[in-house]
């Protein structure tokens, strides 16, 4: 398995678990303010994690890290799609619906997909080697 692959699917699901419940909670709450809960805790953490903890890593990390491009612009590709798309979908309706929800629900998926597919192919084009985010000082010691 990847390390990309493990991201989007292990380690997302440990994170997100308290948000799922957040949002699930207000989500069948009555009140309308308190359904807006979700929206800022989902991109609040999000926010969270890229400004503090990557750049935490970034930081502790005593000689750079490299990216891998491919499984860096696959995740966020699809962020960036789901907040436009909530943007545009706030914006046309201003309302949620269950069509709304389905597509929502088909990003995640979708993005496991692609991603499988595309490890797949690039395992196939290296011969068998995989990339990821390495530091210099493991390329160095490999």
């Amino acid at each position: 398995m990847s390390e990309a692959l493990a991201g989007i699917t292990f380690l997302a699901l440990a994170n997100g678990a308290p948000d799922i419940i957040t949002a699930i909670v207000a989500g069948t709450s009555s009140s309308a303010t308190t359904a807006l809960i979700p929206f800022g805790s989902l991109f609040g953490a999000a926010l969270f994690s890229m400004a503090f903890i990557l750049s935490a890593v970034i930081r502790c990390s005593s000689e750079g890290l490299k990216l891998n491009m491919r499984e860096t612009l696959l995740p966020l590709g699809f962020y960036l799609f789901g907040t436009l798309y909530l943007l545009v979908v706030s914006f046309a309706f201003q309302e949620m619906n269950l069509a709304i929800a389905i597509v929502f629900l088909c990003l995640y998926p979708g993005l496991v997909l692609v991603e499988l597919g595309t490890s797949w192919w690039w395992c196939l084009r290296r011969g068998g080697r995989r990339g990821g985010v390495t530091s210099r000082r493991s390329r160095r010691s490999s």
